[in-house]
């Protein structure tokens, strides 16, 4: 294709683009086959595009939070189960980001336990944070009193 067909389209493109979007619109709603194809096209496109970024598991585990553990806690003499940032976050319905920050800011106690350069929660940190949320009701960790259900809860010899 030539510079001046390219310009004619572009220009022809520009005058018309309300026009040919509301055509691919109707297009796309009326036509159940052509909506199927192009989520799959999306789908695939997006897969693609995040392999490409380096966002593709190369440790041959499934992504999502990692599995609970048994890690040995020396202060206390004891073999607990642990559970990651991710899957703490998980249950309590917020991201581990929010967790991070909220740990920073003191909103929420912390846990004092690194493994494999992440943070691990306790059972009984778990068990805390989760009966804060109950406590909150609906609004659950986005409630201001969360905070004072956790610190209630939680385990005076993890603090």
């Amino acid at each position: 294709m030539g510079d001046r067909q390219k310009r004619y389209n572009h220009e022809y493109y520009e005058q018309n683009k309300e026009k040919i979007s509301e055509r691919r619109k109707k297009k796309y709603y009326e036509n159940a086959e052509l909506r199927e194809k192009t989520v799959k096209k999306s789908r695939e496109y997006r897969k693609q595009q995040s392999a490409a970024r380096g966002h593709a598991d190369t440790r041959g585990r499934k992504p999502g939070p990692l599995a609970p553990r048994r890690i040995e806690l020396a202060e206390i003499g004891k073999t607990v189960t642990a559970y990651s940032s991710g899957f703490v976050a998980k249950e309590l319905g917020i991201t581990v980001q929010t967790l991070r920050v909220w740990g920073k800011k003191g909103r929420i106690p912390v846990t004092p336990y690194w493994l494999s350069n992440g943070r691990w929660w306790t059972q009984r940190m778990l068990t805390a944070f989760l009966k804060a949320k109950a406590d909150c009701g609906e609004v659950g960790v986005r409630s201001r009193k969360f905070p004072d259900f956790a610190r209630k809860y939680w385990p005076n010899d993890e603090m």
